[in-house]
């Protein structure tokens, strides 16, 4: 089962009443709003899709299925995301949709700069302020798809279990400063390291599943539990919809990421070059 559409399929089906496209926004989402998808509703991972009372940046919030209740979508309801990146932080909705319990769930591959590309129109979305149709998803959440340090650390003890890193080389060996302060840099040992834009071709589209397989495979070998972490739990969420197209089933996001693990008070161990 691929966890991707391309750009082709959603413009043949995006008007279907039972399909509902979201913008993926993370940072200026006035700049989603008033350039994206006809008909689309912003999902914003600074707002209403993040926990609002966490210490931490990007926590799955605990109404999940209330948030996208709010955008009109149910527990059958067709949900495509996108984001104005290409692919940087639509998988992390992904992610969470699936939490959620929502089972038909996409990405579009290359979003909207492969959208502009192909030549389709852009206009002003909506907000989930504005969606006036509510949704309403009866479903089991699936909690089991995010864990926390402890799960990490159960992860790393365990064979055939495996700790992957999204962040950049450089942010993994240490040698790159971390964008949020009072963070030691470095990365959790025994973790190993497929920074996300490495599993893209030159246009913004996901690679095809066998280079996806390879990449995984050389890194990570017959480990068949993948364990996801990066900054805060956004673009490991990338490396979790790569596997999920390598066929990789056993997946799940560490929810704190580095925010949490990095951080000195937390007293977890660091592994750098330095």
């Amino acid at each position: 089962m691929s966890y991707v559409v391309d750009v082709s399929w959603l413009a043949e089906n995006y008007r279907r009443d039972n399909v509902v496209v979201l913008c993926a926004s993370m940072g200026n989402p006035t700049k989603s709003i008033s350039a994206g998808i006809p008909g689309a509703i912003l999902a914003d991972l600074e707002a209403e899709f993040s926990d609002p009372q966490a210490l931490l940046p990007h926590t799955c919030p605990q109404n999940l299925q209330e948030v996208f209740a709010r955008a009109g979508i149910y527990a059958d309801t067709t949900v495509v995301v996108y984001d104005r990146f290409g692919m940087v932080c639509a998988p992390r909705i992904w992610w969470l949709a699936r939490i959620a319990g929502i089972k038909h769930v996409f990405v579009l591959n290359g979003g909207l700069p492969a959208w502009i590309q192909a030549g389709h129109p852009i206009e002003r979305i909506l907000t989930l302020a504005e969606v006036e149709t509510q949704g309403s998803i009866e479903a089991n959440e699936r909690p089991e798809l995010i864990t926390d340090i402890r799960g990490v650390q159960q992860a790393l003890a365990r064979s055939g279990h495996e700790v992957i890193d999204a962040r950049s080389a450089g942010r993994f060996a240490g040698v790159e400063p971390e964008p949020r302060e009072g963070l030691y840099g470095g990365h959790i040992p025994g973790s190993v390291n497929i920074p996300y834009t490495s599993l893209f071709d030159d246009q913004g589209l996901l690679l095809p599943v066998s280079d996806l397989k390879r990449a995984f495979a050389s890194q990570i070998h017959d480990a068949q539990h993948l364990t996801f972490t990066c900054g805060s739990g956004v673009t490991a969420c990338v490396l979790a919809l790569a596997a999920a197209e390598a066929g990789y089933e056993n997946l799940v996001v560490y929810d704190g990421s580095w925010s949490e693990w990095g951080l000195p008070e937390m007293g977890q161990p660091v592994e750098s070059v330095r």
